[in-house]
């Protein structure tokens, strides 16, 4: 666990924006799981709330406005993520360049904070363990920055911890911090590469550590239950070329490959995510409209679940996906589609659609559940 020193703290000041809490969960029956979605529109940045019902169908209860901006168009992977158990939720305001800040109560979302991210054009954030990155994308000098989060302070940038990127304007997609939180990994989908910051014992990155990405086009990414990183390889939107790797992470930040190319035989694979239990990685194949399944094994290898690569068709172009809390099924957004589809996960990790939730934007980026 990284322990941040109290001096961090005095290099930052905090905007706090404390609103009431909304009233849509109290009156849509008290505690369950919920989806989250942001609709990244360029006046008006909100979150929508779904809370599933029986059965798995989402149901939309509330829209929470982020006190940001969107960019009117589409992010990257990780436009949102939670942190304290599921009661915190950040989110990235792309066109104000901010981070966005939540608390999930039984009443609804409380907007804590709206805070500066560090950079232009904020695209994907990461949180663990109280730490927490955000990747910035716009503008001709991508980077990194870091925060600290804690319950009494809020959301504190940590002095050192902006990083630039391999390279003036990579194309970016995901930060992801890895779950032994000892460093921070960025996909580079344009240059094929993808970047490891070492952190320190205070948070504070290295410069990147480069690694030539084993199959083309790295994009979204996810961990498993040991750490090894896997990735959805796009193939430069290659039609049936679409492919999965994943690498184990040395100390260094150098990558190892244990599955170098896993063919998915779908197009355009962007976004990933595991199942809870991380024992399968779902890619969605934004162009086949489309979900690959791919089995996990114990050394971190993938090997496909249905041999076309066809786990199950979605609505237009799907964009993110979250497994709910209970693991019982999988949500996956599709921007073009303005809908989630809902599946049951199989023991075999097998996807069975049970559902559609259609009127969301066709801008809408980020999903998590809780």
């Amino acid at each position: 666990m990284k322990n941040i020193p109290i001096k961090a703290f005095a290099f930052a000041i905090a905007c706090l924006s404390v609103l009431a809490p909304t009233a849509a969960f109290a009156q849509y029956g008290g505690a369950s799981h919920y989806a989250y979605v942001e609709t990244n529109d360029a006046s008006l940045n909100q979150i929508l709330v779904y809370k599933e019902g029986p059965g798995g169908a989402l149901r939309e209860v509330d829209a929470v406005a982020t006190g940001g901006a969107g960019n009117g168009g589409s992010l990257g992977q990780g436009a949102l993520t939670l942190a304290g158990n599921g009661h915190i939720l950040f989110a990235v305001n792309n066109g104000s360049n901010t981070i966005s800040v939540f608390r999930i109560t039984p009443q609804g979302l409380t907007l804590l904070q709206v805070v500066a991210s560090g950079g232009y054009g904020p695209l994907s954030i990461s949180e663990n363990e109280g730490l927490v990155y955000v990747l910035n994308a716009g503008g001709t000098l991508n980077n990194i920055t870091g925060f600290v989060w804690t319950r009494e302070a809020g959301l504190i940038p940590i002095p050192s911890s902006t990083k630039q990127l391999s390279a003036a304007s990579p194309t970016p997609v995901q930060i992801g911090i890895t779950p032994d939180a000892n460093q921070v990994v960025v996909t580079e989908k344009a240059t094929n590469l993808i970047d490891v910051f070492n952190l320190t014992w205070e948070g504070r990155p290295s410069s990147a550590v480069v690694n030539k990405s084993a199959a083309a086009t790295p994009f979204g990414f996810a961990f498993d239950s040991l750490g090894d990183l896997l990735v959805s390889d796009a193939n430069g939107g290659l039609t049936g070329g679409a492919e999965g790797s994943s690498y184990a992470i040395n100390p260094s930040g150098t990558l190892a490959a244990r599955t170098a190319v896993a063919p998915a035989h779908q197009t355009s694979a962007c976004w990933a995510t595991t199942d809870i239990e991380g024992r399968f990685l779902y890619l969605a194949d934004a162009g086949s409209n489309a979900i690959t399944a791919f089995r996990i094994n114990y050394l971190g290898g993938l090997s496909l679940i249905n041999p076309n690569g066809l786990a199950a068709a979605t609505s237009p172009h799907p964009v993110d996906m979250a497994p709910s809390k209970d693991n019982q099924y999988l949500y996956a957004l599709s921007n073009v589609g303005g809908a989630i589809d809902e599946f049951v996960i199989g023991a075999d990790g097998s996807l069975t659609p049970i559902g559609t939730v259609y009127g969301l934007p066709t801008t809408a980026s980020g999903l998590v559940t809780n």
